[in-house]
C-alpha cells in the first residue's frame, strides 16, 4: 500500500510538533534537576560541622570545660562559667573563640592608670561588695539574669540550727515537649528556662520551699538541669515518709511525678497517684527526663500567670501569633508562645499544643 505524503502532510507536521515539545520539556526538566542538586549542595556546605544531626553543641549550650573542648561547634570553645552552681556536672558554656580578646584587653591597660589616681586600692569597701561580679556581666550578660536566682539558695542553706531537722538539695533533670536532641534543628533561643517546683508528702501537705521558681540549664542533649534547696525538713519525715513532686514549665501544664526515675511510652501518658520518692540528707539527684513536660498553658498577657489548663484563650493566642506577620513578632511574643524555642511561632508550635490537649489540665 502506498502512502500519499501530500494528503498526509498535515498529519506529519503535527507529529513533528509533538516530538519537538516533548524534547523541550525533557530538556527543561533536566536543567531544573541540576539546579536543585546545586542548591542542596550549597545548603550542605553552609551547614558545615554544626548540622541538623546535632553532632556539635551550638553557642550558649552547656558543656564540660574539662572535656577537651571537642563538643562545641566549629568556631566555639567550652569556657568555664563561674556563675553556674558548682553542684552541676556541666559548668561550661560554648562561646566564640577569643578572636576579639585583644579588643577587650586593650582597655585593661587604662585601669592601672586610673586606679592609682583615685586611690581605689586603699579603699577596700568596694572590693568585698563585688568587683568579682561586675566584670562578669560585661562578658556574660545572658547568664547573669539566670544565675541571680540560685544565689538565695546558698544564703538559705545557712539557717539549719533547728533541732531535729535537716536541709536537702534536689538536682532535677527535665525534658520538654518539642525540644529534643535533633528538634528543632535550629539553635535554641535560650539556654535557661524557669520552672515551678512543689513537693507534697504522704498526707497531702505541701513542703515549704523558699523559692519555688528555679532556673534549669540546657545540656548537650537538650535536657535541662537545675537545683533547689529545701530547709528544715524533720528527720522523722525524711526517714519515714515518701513524697511526690509537681513541676510546671513556663509555657507548660503541671506534671505530677511520683517516681525517682519515671518513664513513659508516649509523651503525656505517664500518670501516678501516690508518692514513692524518698529523700536523704545532702544532695538528691533525680532524672525525670524519661517523661516530657507538655506545652500549651500560655501566659496570656505580659506578666500574667498561667491558669492551669489549655483552653480556648491559649489556642486563640497561638493562632493569632501564627497568622501575624513575622516582622511584627516581638520578643514578648516569643517568650510566651515559642513552644520549641526555635525563634519562630509557626505550625509546629500549634501541633505541640494540639497534642497536649489530650491531657489539658495541671496535675495535682
Amino acid at each position: 500500500m502506498k502512502i500519499n505524503f501530500r494528503k498526509n502532510k498535515n498529519f506529519f507536521t503535527i507529529i513533528f510538533v509533538i516530538v519537538a515539545i516533548i524534547l523541550i520539556l525533557v530538556t527543561y526538566y533536566a536543567v531544573k534537576q541540576q539546579q536543585i542538586i546545586k542548591s542542596r549542595a550549597a545548603i550542605d556546605v553552609n551547614n558545615g560541622t554544626c548540622n541538623t544531626t546535632g553532632a556539635c553543641l551550638p553557642e550558649k549550650a552547656l558543656c564540660d570545660p574539662n572535656g577537651g573542648q571537642t563538643n562545641c561547634c566549629s568556631g566555639l570553645i567550652c569556657i568555664l562559667n563561674e556563675e553556674i552552681p558548682t553542684t552541676l556536672s556541666l559548668r561550661g558554656i560554648c562561646s566564640p573563640e577569643p578572636t576579639n580578646t585583644p579588643v577587650i584587653e586593650s582597655p585593661t591597660p587604662q585601669t592601672p592608670t586610673n586606679t592609682p589616681v583615685p586611690t581605689l586600692t586603699p579603699t577596700r569597701t568596694p572590693t568585698p561588695i563585688g568587683p568579682t561580679y561586675t566584670p562578669t556581666p560585661t562578658s556574660q550578660t545572658p547568664t547573669l539574669t539566670p544565675t541571680r536566682t540560685p544565689t538565695p539558695t546558698t544564703a538559705v542553706n545557712t539557717p539549719t540550727p533547728i533541732p531535729g531537722t535537716t536541709n536537702i538539695d534536689l538536682e532535677l533533670k527535665l525534658s520538654f515537649q518539642g525540644i529534643t536532641a535533633d528538634s528543632p534543628p535550629e539553635a535554641l533561643t535560650t539556654d535557661v528556662q524557669y520552672v515551678k517546683v512543689s513537693i507534697v508528702d504522704d498526707k497531702g501537705s505541701y513542703i515549704p520551699i523558699n523559692n519555688q521558681s528555679i532556673p534549669v540549664y540546657v545540656d548537650e542533649n537538650r535536657l535541662w538541669i537545675g537545683q533547689i534547696t529545701i530547709n528544715n525538713i524533720p528527720l522523722t519525715e525524711l526517714n519515714q515518709e515518701k513524697f511526690y513532686i509537681l513541676i510546671k514549665g513556663p509555657r507548660h501544664i503541671q506534671k505530677k511525678i511520683c517516681d525517682a526515675q519515671p518513664t513513659e511510652g508516649e509523651s503525656g501518658y505517664y500518670s501516678c497517684q501516690f508518692g514513692n520518692i524518698a529523700f536523704t540528707q545532702g544532695l538528691n539527684t533525680f532524672d525525670f527526663s524519661g517523661i516530657r513536660l507538655l506545652a500549651g498553658d500560655l501566659p496570656i498577657e505580659e506578666g500574667a500567670s498561667q491558669d492551669g489548663n489549655i483552653n480556648s484563650k491559649d489556642l486563640a493566642m497561638l493562632k493569632n501569633l501564627i497568622d501575624k506577620d513575622d516582622s511584627l513578632i516581638t520578643s514578648d511574643d516569643l517568650i510566651n508562645a515559642d513552644l520549641d524555642l526555635n525563634g519562630k511561632i509557626e505550625a509546629h508550635d500549634w501541633s505541640l499544643m494540639i497534642e497536649s490537649l489530650e491531657v489539658k489540665y495541671d496535675e495535682k
